[in-house]
């Protein structure tokens, strides 16, 4: 996931993703650190504990996002606005003074802009980050019926269909197959909401299916 934590808060507390290898969990914090800890299971549902609960935990810090992006905007503007008076004024202008101040004028502005617009994307991408970690944590139980869907996702993108390959060999000996918190970091907002869809469509397939079977075998009972 991404860095969620607010100015006052210690970012090598945070934990962005963990690995697993030769039997060890290396888990990256926010601060850029990294710590090895020995591999367990009891450990990492830990670990996916106090990952779902940063998550849950920042409805504040998704208001002040939500602000940011909107103050950004404004401000984008502003700077637009004033790198067109800028250049206007480089084109009107017939004294060196005015031309060059005008100059001073579009730099700025259209500097300022560019700038915010780059922090614009940034924001938005922690954004659809903790909007797409919270969908998954308030569906999990849906996600956890990802070993139930077999055909359905035949005709998907490569990305998802790479997803489900890997989270199957994953957990080639679980009982349940079904993703975490973390294996889900590198995909989008868009793709899990992709897959909790074809999720949903195989239910009501198998619903389906399951009602038809049940109709044809009354209709042959009557018979």
């Amino acid at each position: 996931m991404k860095d969620y934590t607010l100015p006052h808060e210690k970012k090598e507390k945070f934990i962005l993703n963990y690995q697993i290898e030769n039997n060890k969990i290396i888990i990256n914090y926010a601060n850029q650190t990294q710590t090895t800890i020995e591999y367990s299971e009891s450990t990492e549902k830990l670990l996916l504990q106090i990952m779902k609960e940063q998550v849950l935990n920042r409805g504040f810090y998704y208001k002040i996002i939500q602000l940011s992006i909107k103050c950004n905007e404004m401000k984008s503007k502003c700077f637009a606005v004033m790198g067109g008076l800028g250049i206007g004024g480089i084109i009107c202008s017939d004294l060196m003074f005015e031309y060059i101040l005008s100059g001073l004028i579009a730099i700025l502005g259209v500097g300022n802009m560019l700038h915010l617009i780059m922090r614009h994307y940034e924001i938005d991408e922690v954004k659809n980050d903790f909007e797409k970690n919270k969908f998954f944590i308030e569906n999990e139980q849906i996600f956890q019926e990802l070993d139930k869907c077999n055909g359905i996702f035949i005709d998907t993108k490569k990305e998802i269909k790479d997803f489900i390959k890997e989270i199957r060999t994953k957990n080639f000996n679980s009982e349940i197959i079904s993703p975490n918190i973390n294996d889900i970091d590198k995909l989008s907002y868009n793709t899990i909401v992709e897959i909790y869809e074809l999720i949903q469509k195989n239910k009501e397939l198998s619903k389906y299916y399951e009602d038809s079977q049940s109709n044809y075998k009354k209709v042959l009972t009557k018979k």
